[in-house]
């Protein structure tokens, strides 16, 4: 791997381009993401090698920028490389992995060392591609200390940092009981009756699978009951992509061997109704892909399994917060607060990257926060159809 010195923080980077040479740092890596208090399993070496090996487009390539201080590992930041057009020029964009399956990767390295950490990384990027111009991260949480680093007007880089939505969780103190009271009596009320129905089903049972029986042998069983739901007649279940199902394969495999994984199953009448893929990452219980059967709809399979998931997390003695990650309609009935997401996009300062990326952005954003505009813009809108 080729190596880059920062010589006032005694810091170093190798850029890594392949899977096996990744793979040395596999354990440091997924240590330092187990003990983030963030605890996101796409900041872990096992989701990142498997997005790398499987998720990347025609065209695309990756690089991963490892630190290292002495025998150190101090962080790393996977980045795609894309060639993309600016003003008619023909430029490097690095972002961090990204697509539907891979919603929230960020930098990870050593608590307090963030600053260190991206100013080398940012020093290297010369070496990833000399004709970068940006850094794009989709999506982060606010409170990364990749944030603030990014701020750093040190760097070779100048950040612009948007919101991007909320992610949904669940803090488990407290007891069940009093959580369940502070759901409202009509939500109350359609879980009761749909329990009662689903009771009335022969052979009711849920199961949890984890530690060294959670691998990616249960996978196809919960693709399954995938298909069998909305995604399966939208065509997006993980069963109907080859490129999906290898994707996902590798990804329960590695987390599996990590004991990180964990299948959450409900069955009736012989068959699985609703299935969750879960995981186990610090003192968080990850709600990745929950799924149910649509032919058992009025008994409320999924809602029951999340219930039951949601109810063994307070009588757990290790599970501090349930993160179900994204922000959808129907959390509203299960009372979750959220955290905030942002977008960060550093472009490098330089006059191009500069004139061309930078600034039209900031003007795009300051121009949305004026009302005026922005009711002109709607006035135009339902003018022209």
């Amino acid at each position: 791997p080729t190596t880059h010195h920062m010589a006032a923080t005694e810091i170093r980077i190798e850029l890594i381009h392949s899977l096996k040479e990744l793979d040395r740092y596999a354990a440091a890596w997924d240590d330092l993401a187990f003990a983030d208090p963030r605890a996101q399993p796409m900041l872990t070496h096992a989701w990142v090698a498997a997005y790398l090996e499987h998720r990347l487009m025609p065209g695309q390539r990756w690089c991963c920028l490892v630190a290292l201080e002495g025998d150190r590992f101090i962080g790393a930041l996977p980045v795609v490389l894309e060639r993309r057009r600016l003003l008619g020029l023909t430029r490097t964009l690095l972002r961090c992995p990204a697509d539907l399956h891979t919603t929230l990767v960020d930098a990870v390295a050593v608590e307090g060392r963030s600053g260190d950490f991206w100013q080398a990384a940012v020093g290297a990027f010369d070496l990833v591609a000399p004709d970068w111009y940006a850094l794009e991260m989709r999506r982060i949480l606010c409170s990364s200390p990749s944030v603030p680093a990014l701020r750093d007007s040190r760097h070779a880089a100048i950040a612009v940092i948007q919101p991007m939505g909320v992610g949904r969780y669940l803090p488990t103190t407290g007891s069940f009981d009093a959580y369940r009271a502070t759901l409202s009596k009509n939500f109350r009320n359609n879980l009761r009756k749909a329990r009662k129905k689903l009771e009335a089903l022969d052979g009711v049972a849920t199961e949890f699978i984890q530690g060294e029986e959670a691998s990616d042998a249960q996978l196809s069983r919960f693709a399954d009951v995938e298909a069998a739901s909305w995604k399966g007649h939208e065509g997006s279940a993980i069963a109907q992509s080859e490129d999906l199902t290898a994707f996902y394969e590798t990804l329960t495999r590695n987390l599996g061997k990590r004991g990180w994984l964990e299948w959450q199953f409900l069955s009736a009448e012989g068959k699985t109704i609703a299935a969750n893929m879960t995981m186990r990452l610090g003192r968080s219980l990850i709600l990745w892909k929950i799924s149910y059967d649509e032919a058992y709809a009025k008994v409320g399979p999924g809602s029951h399994l999340m219930e039951r998931a949601i109810e063994r997390a307070f009588e757990s003695d290790d599970i501090d917060l349930v993160d179900v990650v994204t922000d959808l309609p129907w959390h509203g009935n299960w009372k979750l607060p959220s955290r905030a997401y942002c977008r960060v996009e550093s472009y490098r300062r330089r006059a191009l990257p500069v004139g061309a990326g930078y600034l039209p952005l900031r003007l795009r954003l300051a121009l949305r926060r004026m009302p005026a505009l922005q009711a002109l813009r709607r006035k135009l809108q339902r003018t022209t159809g």
